[in-house]
């Protein structure tokens, strides 16, 4: 009987950690998609960074909104935006 409860066990852990890869795994790829409005608000957060560097400012200023920039464009890329670029605005 105790190595029935064992077993059971085992394949009871086996199965929940496979399911909590496969979840994992699984909403990994839904965060990575993005909606329009989505890419169309990184968008437009890139141009306003890119904007606010082109208008001038102090040296800490124009490194603060280059890391923004940058961190909006990886977003971007990250949310594959790419094939919404015909439609943004």
């Amino acid at each position: 009987m105790v190595n029935k409860d064992c077993y059971d066990f085992k394949n009871l852990f086996f199965y929940t950690v496979v399911m909590l890869i496969v979840l994992s795994s699984t909403m990994s790829r839904a965060d990575a998609q993005a909606s329009l409005q989505q890419c169309q608000y990184v968008r437009d957060k890139i141009k306003y960074y890119t904007d606010l560097k082109r208008a001038g400012g102090s040296a800490s200023q124009m490194a603060f909104w280059h890391r923004k920039r940058n961190d909006y464009k990886a977003q971007f890329s990250d949310y594959h935006c790419t094939k919404y670029r015909n439609k943004l605005k």
